[in-house]
């Protein structure tokens, strides 16, 4: 009887610890998965950049104080974007946005930034802080799409290029979007593939 004991209760352990491992098991699958759908969620899925919603829940967090101040915002749009869709396809273009989506994401985890895709061919970075000047940071952005070397045959350049504008002004968050948008317009009557700030001109 002593023995028939021993094993019933050795026998409910070793069942218990397995129940422990499923357990375990299903909550790693749920973690996971709420994980998953919180990326999606905050993700566009052509380029791998961060979406809107993910934007303004981040100013929202940064005005409520739960983030760091935002140092610096740039504003990108590929120049001649329509024409590159109209001369190879539509899927040369996502291509392409895809490219760039991947570089700024890589360029952001190294410097301290977050991009977002804004709108069609438009990307948003946000700075929250770094030892080089933002025009520096500025310029670094749009070679860093010139160097791709993504060729395109139907402009002179040759290649892909981004304008870009930005502004430092953070006293309102709310306004830098539209100041690094009508910088980056200014680029793009200044001749485009080239980076123009909002405090010094660009309005």
């Amino acid at each position: 009887e002593i023995i028939n004991s021993d094993m019933k209760q050795r026998q409910l352990l070793a069942d218990a610890l397995e129940d422990t491992k499923k357990q375990k098991k299903l909550l790693q699958e749920a973690l996971d998965n709420y994980k998953q759908a919180d990326y999606d969620r905050r993700t566009d899925f052509l380029t791998g950049l961060r979406n809107r919603q993910d934007m303004f829940e981040l100013l929202q967090d940064t005005l409520s104080g739960r983030r760091d101040s935002i140092k610096a915002m740039f504003m990108m749009d590929i120049d001649n974007f329509k024409m590159l869709n109209d001369h190879y396809g539509h899927v040369a273009g996502d291509r392409c946005l895809q490219k760039i989506g991947a570089a700024l994401t890589q360029y952001g985890k190294e410097h301290n930034m977050y991009f977002y895709r804004y709108g069609g061919e438009e990307m948003l970075g946000i700075s929250f802080g770094s030892d080089k000047p933002d025009s520096e940071t500025a310029q670094e952005l749009v070679q860093l799409i010139y160097d791709l070397q993504l060729k395109r045959d139907d402009l002179e350049r040759g290649v892909v290029t981004i304008s870009l504008g930005y502004t430092s002004d953070n006293s309102e968050y709310e306004k830098m979007i539209d100041k690094a948008d009508a910088a980056m317009y200014k680029a793009k009557a200044n001749g485009k593939n080239q980076a123009v700030c909002y405090e010094q001109g660009g309005q």
